[in-house]
């Protein structure tokens, strides 16, 4: 979120001004590449000019940690949003509404960098607990920090506490801003995902694209979240045997992300996860192959290759080479997930089930091919 810098005094203020309204112009657009630059000249500038404590130059530091974080660069925005708190905490108290806010970011941030532990729920409901007495449970950052913690909820396979808290987060957010708010397509689209896994996928597929939709009329159809809910739709359009569609859909939204993002975003290695498995349904081994292998090498480059994320590249991964016969490699593979998934998501969550099936399936196979003499063995 962008925070406005508007109480400068030094010279010439309008020139910081005027850089700064550009780069939120970039960043609303969803060019972020473009925006980083200019938010980092405006925080270097007020830093040297009014000091590290000031109000603006602390908003411009915040400009630039979100938009480390709109790019991926989880661990440059973590060590800004932590400093900005520390500042912010000191200058205005643990429990100001300024301070609650700059605490959700970070539990957002550690959200997306796959933390799901103990410690980010316990600062998630600490923050909202204290915004719901301080500014209400209708407050839009009140609203910004339970919509974190459903999304934070699914992602550790607890769906049904995940369902209460995003539908009570979207009913709100359409009371309050409106069906048509980006927070509440936002909103409309995490309860899309969710009843995707719930296994309701005509309902999800007709929300992702009312998702689109929407966001298309409001931000434009080259907007990260157009993209985003655009990729949505075309995995649900896929799980409907349309490969077709889905393959143009997908290959659409990779070019886009490609650009406004760049080929190592995460989101963009994550359209290319989708791909690669529409490309699978549609008969295409090699070219799902492929992209499989520049998924994982693109989670190395960004020392990503433990995200949840990764992990489900892997696991498509280990299913395609499952397919083609090559089974001491899909094992290698799904033994590396388990452990992984059972290490940053549990034993018992859905997608570490899902890959603890998937090996025992492949052990079976295993010894069928194993009980037939003069055919091929794999290694134990």
């Amino acid at each position: 979120m962008h925070k406005k810098i508007c109480n400068c005094k030094i010279e010439p203020t309008q020139t910081i001004y005027q850089i700064s309204e550009t780069a939120y112009a970039y960043y609303s657009q969803g060019k972020y590449e473009q925006a980083l630059p200019l938010f980092i000249n405006c925080y270097e500038k007020l830093k040297n000019g009014l000091g590290i404590d000031h109000i603006d130059t602390l908003n411009a530091m915040h400009n630039v940690a979100s938009t480390y974080d709109s790019l991926g660069k989880f661990r440059q925005a973590l060590l800004l949003f932590e400093e900005y708190v520390a500042h912010i905490e000191k200058k205005y108290g643990a429990d100001h509404d300024e301070t609650l806010a700059a605490k959700s970011e970070i539990a957002n941030l550690l959200k997306n960098m796959g933390k799901f532990d103990s410690g980010t729920e316990k600062l998630l409901l600490d923050t909202i607990s204290k915004q719901t007495m301080l500014l209400t449970k209708d407050n839009v950052e009140t609203l910004r920090t339970m919509n974190t913690l459903g999304v934070m909820y699914h992602a550790q396979g607890r769906f049904a506490e995940a369902e209460e808290v995003i539908k009570d987060t979207y009913m709100r957010r359409k009371n309050i801003l409106g069906q048509n708010h980006t927070d509440t397509i936002s909103s409309l689209n995490n309860l899309a995902v969710l009843y995707d896994v719930q296994g309701k996928s005509v309902l999800a597929k007709s929300l992702y694209k009312d998702c689109w939709d929407s966001e298309k009329r409001i931000s434009g159809e080259d907007h990260p979240n157009t993209i985003s809910y655009m990729s949505n739709y075309a995995v649900a359009v896929e799980k409907n045997r349309e490969y077709d569609l889905a393959v143009n859909l997908l290959e659409i939204c990779l070019q886009k992300l490609k650009v406004i993002n760049g080929h190592d975003h995460p989101k963009t290695i994550n359209i290319m996860n989708n791909l690669a498995h529409a490309y699978d349904a549609l008969g295409r081994t090699d070219a799902a192959l492929k992209m499989y292998k520049e998924c994982l090498q693109k989670f190395e480059n960004i020392e990503r290759i433990e995200h949840p994320d990764a992990q489900a590249v892997v696991h498509n991964l280990a299913k395609l080479y499952f397919k083609i016969g090559e089974l001491d490699t899909a094992k290698d593979l799904l033994v590396t997930c388990i452990e992984q998934r059972k290490l940053k998501l549990g034993i018992s969550h859905p997608e570490t089930m899902s890959t603890m099936e998937l090996l025992a399936s492949l052990f079976k196979t295993v010894y069928d091919i194993e009980s037939k003499p003069g055919v091929y063995k794999c290694s134990k």
